[in-house]
């Protein structure tokens, strides 16, 4: 689905998969928000008012290399202009459509990354830390498990051995 997008939006799809971030958080990201050395992003003002620092991975890394636009904002459009939600959103829909895919959406990103982190064996607390939920209910909105990993879980208890081996 990135490689349909415009090349000014592919870091920001990425980056918003590799952080969880909302689309707000992601567009407000100034430039002192970021710490490359130390590799995290600050969130100051989150939907529940609570700043927040979000590690970033490597590929985090190279989507701000990327996307670092002119003005004070990490994530600019095309010539690295302030952009606004509704150019971001219309954009992204155009990309979905090009990857014919349905109904996804922005915010899908977010339970992308959560879903990711839950697969790979992140505890649910520390996804909702990142998350910056108030409440594990609504982090387990965001987490889903596939077979794979509730079968990785069970096998756990046999010492890491499928019963079937």
């Amino acid at each position: 689905m990135v490689s349909e997008a415009a090349d000014w939006l592919q870091p920001i799809i990425i980056f918003a998969v590799s952080t969880g971030m909302r689309r707000g958080e992601i567009l407000n990201l100034e430039r002192t928000d970021i710490n490359l050395e130390e590799r995290y992003a600050i969130v100051r003002t989150s939907k529940n008012g609570d700043p927040r620092v979000i590690p970033l991975s490597k590929r985090a890394l190279e989507a701000v290399a990327k996307a670092m636009s002119v003005t004070g904002k990490v994530f600019g459009w095309k010539g690295g202009e302030v952009l606004e939600p509704a150019n971001l959103e219309y954009n992204f829909r155009a990309a979905v459509k090009r990857a014919e895919l349905k109904d996804l959406r922005f915010h899908d990103l977010r339970h992308t990354f959560a879903t990711r982190l839950i697969q790979s064996g992140v505890d649910i607390y520390t996804v909702q830390r990142l998350l910056g939920h108030k409440s594990l209910e609504m982090t387990a909105r965001y987490a889903h498990h596939d077979v794979e990993s509730l079968r990785g879980a069970v096998d756990k208890l046999n010492g890491g051995k499928n019963e079937n081996e």
